[in-house]
């Protein structure tokens, strides 16, 4: 358990308990339960044994496996993997599911990045607010935008149903970095060409950069990885 924490802080570079620990779903309520199946515990058994996370935790600080710290603007004791590096750029343009292991933690991203991320798909359409499979939009080092694709495997079109900016970011910088993810994600799913509907403040600046692509080959923009479709 001490082992898998570790590997769940090297993952994240730095988090809370709970999210180093549940990076692995460790000391996890099964994994509290005794052993054996439920019919056979003893009667005056406790169900559940009490978390030791926490206890862990403090062995490997002690052990100097993890390194205490704080976060500004984070409530709780944060930890750092030893080895983890500091500083420097990310330079990464990704469409993230809503499965990645980025978003698997909401309380997380929204420390990180800001953003507030469900996955809608399980709401009932009347309560969505942005969409049936809606993914973000990581540029470099925060999460941009988002959008609610669909493949429309009869039309050969990849849909963007929804297209959102995120609060402070700059719409000229993001609609042409998401539009060439769009694009590999149309090669990808090997469709015929992207389609973007009205809805979202990001949709109408997407909509004229695809249409625009669509037109004219252009590279993207300086410092981006795709060049040419």
């Amino acid at each position: 358990m001490k082992q898998l924490i570790c590997l769940g802080a090297k993952a994240c570079g730095i988090g809370t308990l709970g999210d180093i620990a549940g990076y692995f779903n460790v000391d996890d309520w099964r994994d509290r339960l005794p052993a054996g199946p439920w019919w056979a515990y003893p009667k005056d058994a406790r169900r559940r044994a009490r978390p030791i996370a926490k206890r862990l935790v403090s062995e490997l600080v002690e052990e100097k496996r993890l390194l205490p710290t704080r976060v500004e603007g984070w409530k709780e004791q944060a930890y750092m993997y030893p080895r983890a590096s500091v500083g420097g750029t990310a330079d990464v343009h990704a469409l993230v599911t809503p499965f990645d292991s980025l978003v698997w933690d909401r309380a997380r991203i929204e420390r990180l990045f800001g953003m507030k991320y469900r996955i809608e798909m399980y709401t009932p359409p009347p309560k969505r607010i942005y969409g049936y499979y809606v993914c973000p939009f990581l540029l470099r080092d925060t999460l941009v935008a988002r959008c609610d694709l669909k493949a429309d495997r009869t039309r050969k079109v990849l849909i963007v149903q929804g297209a959102f900016l995120e609060p402070g970011e700059d719409t000229r910088r993001v609609a042409p970095n998401l539009a060439c993810e769009l694009r590999e994600m149309q090669s990808w799913l090997e469709l015929d060409r992207i389609e973007v509907n009205e809805r979202g403040d990001l949709a109408a600046a997407l909509s004229k950069t695809v249409n625009v692509r669509n037109r004219h080959r252009v590279s993207r923009p300086p410092g981006s990885q795709c060049s040419r479709w």
